[in-house]
């Protein structure tokens, strides 16, 4: 629940955005600011640009009118499939995205497939017959492969329309999905070798391979060739050489994986003697290989240890790598002043624990160690970091942390830490204004205390900080006057410059809320405790007057300063209390003279009469009350204000444009 005078939480961060503007005219200048515009009156270079856009315009919209006339024929080459897993892609799963594919054909219906073939020799330099074509294909482990192979012949009578009338899902209407095989000049002298004549006839598949380099942690694209079912990886090496350009004298082995889903990643290894046909390799299936090295985990004396030595583990660091920007709690500023890193950017990984990711984050701040390091999530709604932070182990993985309801963040925030975050987590921060008798508040300070403290306990550090020493003059109970404080403190709850709770000695820190509560700790003055049994003790708060009808100044009082009490005898009168008044917050006659003295109940705001009885004035008739019923004293609030924290982005200002 929020404090009294604070907006709910869902209204306190809203955003608000909108595309319209309010425009005010002068009635006089109404027929010169709505008058027609003729084609003279706009500049040249803006009418070009509404000619071009009005012609592109046309353009799509003939496009659409005419869609159901035309297929689109996509055909991706080698080309696109190492633009795709390589520079400057990088995108290393599956084969390639068809949306950046640059060669398409918008061609009639009856189209023959002829003359696509005809377009794709005058494209590549490859005779036609050179050409062979496969269709893609969705699989359910939502990777897109080749799938089947285009009949040679009969391109005459086969239309592009009847191509994809028998096309595979995940393919929009009117489109078709192709990959073009041509013949490879490294290996086109391999014929000799099982299951690698030109072009595969019934028995064999087609295959895609890639090479992973374990020293530069690099995936690439090397190239597809149509394979024996029944050969081996073993069988493949010559292969696999040729594709990478080795000389025909080199015996390097290889190590085979098959690509086969990457959303959850599962790359798995085969055995160098397994028939692919045995394994389940049919057309479209990627091939990983990597060069057999044993050393590569162990390398020798003098080596860096390699980070991800078999291409499986890469596929699983690519896949849950995430870039994430740190940035230290209080801002650059604060950063640069306490020697902390200002905002920088680390790669983690998404299945790290909290002790891996806090590391690395101390790492770079330099911190002693993890436990030194607080981290706080982002709000998408204040732009700014959460208010609480990450509990130490709290979660299990850093997607933990950037993942908020279905929204994804980037950005961390972390702040430094003076003792290890377990043994803080144990203490409770709070912070606790101090106030002299005059009210006037001499300093603040966040003290650290055990959760299983009271408040009595609390107080007793509060008189160890050195500005509340000095107030106190130094002094202990024995040793004070009566024109100061008893050396005894208690503890107040403000909020909105009002009291609204004397907290008991005996009440535990741990359940008092500092975040929305202003504490303050102040000296238990003895001459202003009541005396007898009929004095009480009254509330008193400043206020300025608000402007408005009667009504409205009731309803709505806006407090500021600092409250306090006062005991009040049975008999005394109002006069008596405000010279008082004036004594406690030493003002001069000239200062007292302008402020006036008003008895506020709810609703109700009623000025107070130098010779009345102030008590039967506050008819106080139990102690819940005396926080409805207080002492306004009204003057303007003449010091200035601390300026609140700035909050971005939390709403949008309005533009306002004279003439």
């Amino acid at each position: 629940m929020d404090p009294p005078g604070r907006f709910p939480r869902s209204l306190r961060n809203a955003r608000s955005s909108n595309a319209y503007m309010l425009v005010y005219v002068r009635k006089s200048d109404l027929p010169q600011i709505m008058c027609n515009v003729r084609d003279d009156d706009i500049a040249e270079h803006l009418r070009r640009r509404l000619g071009k856009e009005a012609e592109e315009k046309e353009r799509k919209r003939k496009e659409k009118a005419d869609a159901h006339m035309y297929t689109v024929v996509q055909i991706a080459e080698d080309a696109d499939i190492a633009r795709h897993v390589g520079p400057p892609h990088n995108q290393v799963f599956d084969l390639v995205k068809h949306d950046v594919v640059p060669t398409q054909f918008r061609l009639l219906h009856n189209t023959p497939f002829s003359e696509v073939r005809d377009h794709m020799a005058k494209h590549t330099g490859y005779n036609p017959l050179d050409q062979r074509y496969w269709k893609w294909a969705g699989r359910q482990n939502r990777t897109f492969r080749p799938c089947s192979e285009l009949p040679p012949d009969d391109d005459e009578q086969v239309t592009v329309h009847s191509l994809r009338d028998h096309a595979q899902n995940m393919t929009p209407k009117n489109e078709v999905k192709l990959f073009m095989e041509l013949p490879d000049p490294r290996i086109r002298n391999m014929d000799k070798m099982p299951g690698m004549d030109k072009f595969s006839p019934t028995g064999k598949i087609l295959l895609f391979f890639k090479f992973y380099d374990p020293h530069k942690e690099q995936l690439t694209y090397v190239g597809h060739a149509s394979v024996a079912r029944t050969s081996t990886p073993r069988d493949l090496a010559p292969l696999m050489r040729a594709l990478l350009q080795e000389p025909p004298e080199s015996r390097v082995d290889f190590l085979s994986y098959e690509e086969i889903k990457f959303d959850p990643v599962m790359c798995e290894v085969i055995h160098p003697n397994e028939v692919l046909e045995a394994v389940q390799i049919e057309d479209g299936d990627i091939i990983c290989f990597q060069v057999s090295n044993p050393s590569a985990a162990n390398p020798p004396r003098g080596q860096h240890a390699l980070r991800f030595p078999k291409v499986d583990g890469f596929l699983t660091y690519l896949m849950n790598r995430q870039f994430v920007r740190i940035r230290p709690l209080d801002g650059k500023q604060a950063a640069a002043e306490s020697g902390e890193v200002a905002e920088f950017s680390l790669e983690l990984g998404k299945e790290m624990s909290y002790q891996q990711f806090t590391s690395r984050i101390a790492e770079a701040v330099k911190a002693p160690n993890y436990q030194y390091v607080r981290i706080y999530q982002h709000s998408h709604y204040s732009n700014m970091a959460r208010a609480h932070p990450v509990n130490f182990e709290g979660v299990a993985t850093l997607q933990e942390v950037l993942v908020q309801g279905n929204q994804a963040v980037d950005l961390l925030y972390y702040e430094i830490l003076d003792i290890p975050l377990p043994e803080l987590e144990k203490l409770k921060t709070v912070t606790i204004s101090f106030a002299d008798p005059s009210t006037k508040v001499v300093g603040v300070q966040s003290i650290r205390v055990a959760r299983q403290s009271c408040v009595r306990e609390v107080l007793e550090q509060v008189k160890q900080i050195p500005e509340v020493a000095t107030a106190m003059g130094g002094r202990d109970s024995a040793g004070a006057t009566a024109e100061s404080g008893g050396g005894n403190l208690r503890l107040l709850q403000i909020f909105g410059s009002k009291i609204y709770k004397v907290i008991p000695g005996n009440e535990m820190i741990d359940s008092i809320n500092d975040q929305y509560w202003t504490l303050r700790a102040e000296e238990v003055v003895p001459h202003e405790e009541p005396q007898s049994l009929t004095d009480q003790v009254v509330h008193f708060c400043h206020f300025s007057r608000p402007a408005g009808t009667e009504a409205e100044q009731n309803r709505e009082i806006p407090l500021f300063g600092e409250p306090f009490f006062l005991a009040v005898a049975a008999n005394e009168t109002i006069s008596s209390v405000k010279q008082r008044v004036q004594a406690k917050l030493r003002l001069s006659a000239e200062e007292f003279a302008k402020l006036n003295f008003f008895l506020i109940v709810p609703n109700k705001m009623e000025e107070l009469v130098d010779d009345e009885i102030l008590v039967t004035k506050l008819a106080i008739k139990d102690s819940s009350s005396m926080w409805d019923n207080y002492i306004g004293i009204e003057h303007k609030d003449r010091p200035q204000r601390r300026a609140a924290p700035r909050a971005s982005n939390n709403y949008e200002k309005a533009v306002s444009i004279k003439g």
